[in-house]
């Protein structure tokens, strides 16, 4: 991403309802679907660890936890957050051995990898036999707009298509979602709005803000959040058929 983004997103996680509502939707999935049935503290990596939400998160259910980032900005933040299993590498080419992990999390980030299905493979390579991948991304090419080019997306995807690769990676799908459902007819309409402006009038190469910099009023805020956050409810127990993001949970099959 731009480094304006990560600033941005350093300093809106704590409050923006996006990241709000989305932390709680992860961390029911982790509690429900991805930790049981696996070691009391798992061994967890996060790919693509930014800001270091989910190393708090992953922390916080008793694991030991280690991240991954190309930013080295985004590091540094993490260190200062006190997690200090943080290392500099490409979600391609990981510098850890075969099966050192009980969990693997990826939060909005294969989509920023060129070659997503090396990263799939990667995944697969440094999880333990019966372990679990937890990702999530954002959904359908035709949403696409400057807000992609800003984050450095090279695509979104269906939910159909992750699940191709990661059984092509050697994974077994156990979930995957749709979320961001109750707010996606107003999303629906920004987005509208948003690719018929930049289609009259462009976007400069000098502009790279993002839309969580779009200020949004407290109680709007907190309406926000609430009905994203609440969709763990749902998310965690059934497929939805559209979204604006999507998650996956697959495993890794247990050694015969």
């Amino acid at each position: 991403m731009e480094a304006n983004a990560y600033v941005e997103f350093r300093d809106l996680e704590a409050r923006h309802w996006w990241f709000i509502g989305r932390w709680a939707i992860f961390t029911e999935l982790l509690r429900t679907r991805v930790l049981p049935g696996l070691n009391r503290s798992p061994d967890c990596l996060d790919l693509g660890c930014g800001m270091g939400g989910a190393l708090e998160r992953l922390a916080a259910a008793g694991g030991t936890v280690t991240g991954t980032d190309v930013s080295l900005d985004a590091l540094k933040f993490c260190r200062g957050r006190g997690f200090q299993r943080v290392l500099h590498a490409d979600g391609t080419r990981l510098p850890f051995v075969d099966a050192s992990f009980d969990v693997v999390t990826a939060f909005d980030t294969i989509e920023h990898i060129p070659d997503d299905a090396a990263a799939f493979r990667e995944c697969f390579r440094v999880l333990r036999p019966g372990g679990r991948l937890l990702l999530s991304g954002p959904a359908y090419n035709w949403l696409w707009t400057h807000q992609d080019d800003v984050v450095h997306h090279q695509r979104r995807y269906t939910t159909s298509k992750v699940a191709s690769i990661a059984r092509s990676a050697g994974f077994i799908v156990e979930h995957r979602s749709y979320f961001n459902i109750t707010l996606f007819p107003l999303i629906l309409i920004a987005l509208g709005y948003i690719k018929l402006k930049e289609r009259f009038s462009p976007p400069s190469a000098t502009d790279q803000s993002s839309n969580v910099s779009i200020p949004v009023p407290g109680p709007a805020n907190g309406v926000l959040a609430w009905l994203l956050a609440f969709e763990r409810h749902v998310v965690s127990r059934v497929s939805m058929p559209f979204g604006h993001s999507l998650i996956l949970i697959a495993r890794k099959p247990p050694d015969p």
